[in-house]
């Protein structure tokens, strides 16, 4: 039986959360390895939903929230993970720092059109939570990007954003799901605190959607 994309993304973040875990640990991780596993899962997905756009959206999120992840973290990995990123061998790419963002206005703009509850906007938005930077990684040269691409100025105002995007589509009663509740082993320190911030985010994207709500009105 085929996974929902909501389970197939859990299950991703999960596996990528307990390599974060192991390179935090100090274990040693091979890049090659890793590289194979998490770029088999993806190939399968796409090609058990050919020509599916939620799913090749989703998965692009994904695998650019892995290949950020990868080149940030300092570990033995990081240089081997530069001449092989998963956008490249995937998407046959390597923009995601722009298309990221580009993707999740295309689907926010499509939520109309989308089935109700429909949760690949929540992907990226979960994928900026668990990390994903981009254009924003590096505030000072990232005004005039995002003023080309039609993004708001900062990561915080994104994410408000988002976030107000996800709570219309629950209907208004309640804020989108803040964190992904992961199965699986017990979590460690690292997958507590990483659950703890989003947790943290998420109260203070509730407080961000009101003022950004009000900054629309003004």
């Amino acid at each position: 039986m085929k996974k929902s994309l909501d389970q197939f993304v859990d299950d991703y973040f999960e596996s990528l959360l307990a390599v974060i875990d192991a390179i935090q640990a100090g274990e040693s991780v091979d890049p090659v390895s890793l590289n194979d596993a998490l770029t088999g899962r993806i190939k399968t997905a796409r090609q058990s939903h050919f020509h599916d756009a939620d799913w090749e959206s989703a998965i692009y999120a994904l695998v650019a929230l892995t290949d950020e992840l990868m080149l940030d973290m300092p570990w033995s990995g990081r240089v081997w993970w530069n001449d092989h990123v998963m956008e490249a061998s995937t998407f046959g790419s390597r923009i995601c720092s722009e298309r990221f963002y580009q993707l999740a206005t295309e689907v926010a703009r499509d939520a109309a059109s989308r089935a109700p509850g429909n949760n690949v906007l929540r992907v990226f938005h979960d994928c900026v939570l668990l990390g994903f930077r981009g254009v924003y990684s590096v505030p000072e040269l990232s005004t005039s990007t995002t003023k080309e691409l039609g993004i708001p100025p900062t990561i915080e105002d994104w994410l408000a954003k988002a976030q107000m995007h996800l709570s219309e589509d629950t209907g208004g009663d309640r804020p989108a799901r803040q964190h992904r509740q992961l199965g699986g082993a017990t979590p460690n320190t690292t997958r507590r605190n990483i659950v703890w911030w989003t947790v943290a985010a998420g109260l203070m994207l509730i407080a961000n959607v009101a003022v950004f709500s009000l900054t629309l009105r003004s």
